[in-house]
């Protein structure tokens, strides 16, 4: 695939092919330097030839994985239908082994991805919820025998970040490497870490589906939409406010968050 220059100026061309960060999934775009200061990184470790999947990869790491090392199989998994495009483009032309399947991980994962993988990229929404549920899948999906092979980038500071440290501690998750403030941004957000861990025992928190607010503007607002099975929506600042049921029928059961992403 000629020098390292040449390497990256595929890369490039590939990244020219998307649209603007999607804010309703909560993108942000790496820099070059970043996804390419990760790919040395994955070298470095001799994992740049594993399968790989990407939980969620509008950052197109899946893509620079495939052009800078030899892995046999890497497998995108995401919200982003638009996605698809750009990495079948990636296959077809430039005949990279990288797939696509559409999955929101709110949804319990799906048989093809549990067990299978010997490395898992992902980089989960800035809330507490998506480091959760991300974590969740990523324990799910990784295959026995390849537990070291999980990174995740969380921020380098912040609420987020106390909440991502509490929240492995407590799942008895370990944290082999941590790599700092290696991921900018084109928008100018705010930095974050890239961090390999190893999982121990396979108890995750998530293990169906998630029915609770997910992305930023979801978390952070100050009502939350609640749709009960009556579907009368429901504006509430907690869902703890729900504990006494629908005020409309009485129900007392699940309430299904009104996300204006909605699960397919």
């Amino acid at each position: 695939m000629g020098t390292r220059e040449d390497r990256i100026n595929l890369f490039d061309k590939i990244r020219q092919l998307r649209t603007s960060a999607k804010i309703q999934y909560d993108q942000r775009y790496l820099t070059t330097d970043s996804v390419i200061n990760r790919i040395e990184i994955f070298r470095d470790l001799g994992m740049l030839n594993r399968r790989t999947l990407l939980i969620g990869d509008a950052d197109l790491v899946g893509v620079a994985i495939a052009i800078f090392g030899n892995p046999t199989d890497i497998l995108v998994a995401d919200v982003d239908e638009s996605l698809s495009e750009i990495l079948f483009e990636a296959n077809m032309d430039y005949d990279l082994p990288i797939r696509f399947v559409y999955h929101d991980m709110r949804i319990k994962v799906i048989e093809i991805l549990l067990n299978q993988f010997a490395m898992i990229v992902m980089e989960p929404p800035r809330t507490r919820s998506g480091i959760q549920v991300f974590l969740s899948r990523a324990v799910q999906c990784i295959q026995d025998g390849y537990e070291d092979g999980i990174f995740i980038s969380v921020p380098n500071s912040g609420k987020i970040r106390d909440y991502f440290d509490s929240h492995i501690e407590k799942l008895g998750i370990e944290i082999l490497n941590q790599y700092e403030m290696i991921n900018k941004y084109d928008n100018g957000d705010q930095d974050s870490d890239m961090i390999q861990l190893k999982i121990h025992n396979r108890n995750y928190s998530v293990e169906k589906h998630w029915l609770d607010h997910f992305y930023e503007r979801e978390e952070n607002g100050d009502f939350k939409e609640y749709c009960c099975r009556c579907e009368e929506i429901l504006k509430v600042k907690s869902i703890d406010e729900l504990i006494d049921g629908c005020p409309h029928c009485g129900y007392r059961g699940e309430f299904v968050f009104n996300s204006s992403v909605k699960l397919k």
